[in-house]
């Protein structure tokens, strides 16, 4: 589920634009990529759902633990796009030291 985020999001965009290209940006238009907004958000609510059943305490959920279910997988589809952008930025910047 993750890989099809990994290749079809335009991860050399700025964080403001994929929010909006995922529809993430709030009282903004609806014009987002329905097909990805719905990877990304089956994917967050896998992670947060086999969290809370299997009670891994992950840390990617820790403060996430009091809001609500709706809430927690918003900030959750938030911090999954910054960490694809982040490992996106630290793979090509190995790539451009020269690194296979």
């Amino acid at each position: 589920m993750g890989a099809i985020l990994v290749a079809r999001l335009p991860l050399n965009w700025k964080l403001s634009r994929l929010y909006g290209l995922l529809g993430l940006t709030p009282h903004k238009n609806k014009n987002h990529h329905r097909g990805l907004r719905a990877h990304l958000s089956r994917l967050a609510m896998n992670v947060y759902l086999n969290n809370k059943r299997l009670g891994i305490n992950a840390e990617l959920l820790r403060d996430l633990e009091g809001l609500s279910p709706k809430k927690a997988v918003y900030k959750l589809q938030l911090r999954i796009v910054r960490i694809l952008k982040k490992a996106w930025q630290q793979q090509k910047q190995h790539l451009l030291a020269g690194g296979q």
